[in-house]
């Protein structure tokens, strides 16, 4: 791996752009989480697995899937697919 293909870790590290979109997955994995109704879980679900492919598409993948695991959410949410994260 170079240095060119490493992922930053903090926040701090990511452009403007990358940091919302990644706190937006990171939200709705909470909400998701926290959802007692399961109304709410499903929508909450829904927009996380739209989260993560927006992550996905912006070349976010590994620090989506690190950003839910960090939640202990599902490492791709239902729904998501693998969009993005072939070989």
């Amino acid at each position: 791996m170079t240095a060119a293909d490493e992922v930053p870790t903090t926040m701090s590290t990511r452009t403007p752009r990358e940091a919302f979109f990644l706190a937006r997955l990171r939200r709705f994995a909470g909400l998701a989480m926290e959802a007692s109704v399961p109304t709410m879980q499903r929508l909450a679900q829904h927009a996380t697995a739209t989260a993560y492919r927006d992550c996905v598409a912006l070349g976010l993948r590994d620090a989506a899937l690190h950003t839910l695991e960090d939640a202990g959410t599902d490492p791709v949410p239902s729904g998501a697919g693998q969009a993005g994260g072939g070989p």
